[in-house]
């Protein structure tokens, strides 16, 4: 339970398609009365928009700043790319509460790195899929390399990847330069041999999806226990 000077503005493990991808992997505790700033990058390579109605209702938004424009919002639920770009945000905390902000329109599996809930018998962790996409063009969904995750693992397998990026992607061009192409290139078992070998350790086939259906939006009147 949240005490009334607190609120959690959670940023991710958010696999939810019609709600889309939390913006970030971890939660934040925030203090009710002190002053933030929240800088989103977009990196051009796609457009996307970043919504969060509650968190934007339940902050005083004294003002965004997107590259060199200042802009003090009004009933502001939502902000989205179309190119490279920078906006940082600055508020204070005014309700306790949990507080999402997503990326709509996404799941896991649009991403570079999908790392989605499964269980591999009573193992928790996660399966792992890569080169997915989310831009003007529609979503591209990413490819299973089914191989499951430990949480433990997690870390160096992504960052083994984005190696493995380095090494082989491709740099024709800008719009070009996602593990999409690399996987359209070279195929889900290449980059599953690649990464086997890089970790010099076997990774397990796939577990149980472990996601679930429901949503958990906090819009509207419910009890309190």
């Amino acid at each position: 339970m949240l005490s009334a000077s607190r609120c959690l503005l959670w940023l991710g493990r958010s696999q939810r398609r019609r709600l889309g991808v939390s913006l970030f992997v971890d939660h934040h505790e925030l203090q009710a009365g002190k002053y933030y700033r929240l800088a989103i990058q977009c990196d051009g390579t796609d457009s996307f928009a970043v919504g969060g109605a509650e968190f934007f209702r339940n902050m005083w938004i004294n003002k965004i700043e997107i590259e060199d424009v200042v802009i003090a919002p009004l009933g502001l639920d939502s902000i989205s790319f179309d190119g490279e770009g920078e906006a940082e945000i600055s508020f204070i905390p005014i309700r306790p509460g949990t507080f999402t902000l997503r990326i709509p329109g996404t799941t896991g599996e649009t991403q570079d790195i999908s790392m989605t809930p499964a269980l591999a018998g009573e193992v928790a962790g996660f399966n792992l899929a890569v080169g997915g996409t989310q831009g003007s063009g529609g979503p591209t969904l990413a490819v299973s390399l089914d191989a499951f995750v430990r949480p433990e693992e997690a870390a160096e397998v992504c960052a083994t990847i984005a190696l493995i990026f380095r090494d082989h992607g491709p740099r024709e061009a800008r719009s070009r330069a996602r593990l999409a192409f690399l996987i359209e290139d070279r195929g889900a078992g290449w980059m599953r041999d690649e990464l086997v070998a890089r970790l010099k350790r076997p990774l397990p086939a796939a577990g149980r999806d472990a996601r679930v259906t429901t949503t958990t939006d906090h819009v509207g009147i419910f009890r309190r226990d």
